[in-house]
């Protein structure tokens, strides 16, 4: 997200990001399977549950058919959505994505990872050492 949108707004787009998943499956299974489901299984027991005395089962594919495709949809619209957000930050991610975000060098040095910022003239300093 930060390559798409910066920094500064990095922890909220995070976290909507986050709650996205919840949010979503609470309104595709409770709201739409749910409802659905009620809606076909009253069909079945003549146009209302209150009839069929509360029994809300229901008997076929019918049941789930059309909140399946809802949820298909949805899903292949996130898909599209992805592919839409990897095309357009392919040249971003084709470089050196540290050197291009931050100006800094990385490399292994043993076990760890070592640091050295470029100075504005490309000769690259040692870490600890001061402009």
């Amino acid at each position: 997200m930060s390559e798409l949108f910066g920094l500064r707004r990095y922890p909220t787009l995070y976290n909507l990001g986050a709650v996205a998943s919840p949010v979503g499956a609470y309104v595709l299974n409770v709201r739409v399977a749910g409802r659905l489901y009620d809606a076909e299984a009253a069909r079945q027991h003549g146009g209302s549950l209150a009839a069929a005395g509360g029994d809300k089962a229901c008997f076929g594919v019918e049941c789930f058919r059309t909140s399946f495709l809802v949820i298909t949809a949805a899903t292949v619209g996130g898909a599209l959505v992805s592919l839409v957000l990897v095309w357009r930050t392919r040249d971003f991610y084709r470089g050196d994505i540290y050197a291009k975000s931050s100006g800094t060098e990385w490399w292994w040095s043993g076990r760890v990872m070592v640091a050295r910022r470029r100075r504005s003239s490309g000769r690259a300093r040692r870490a600890g050492e001061v402009e």
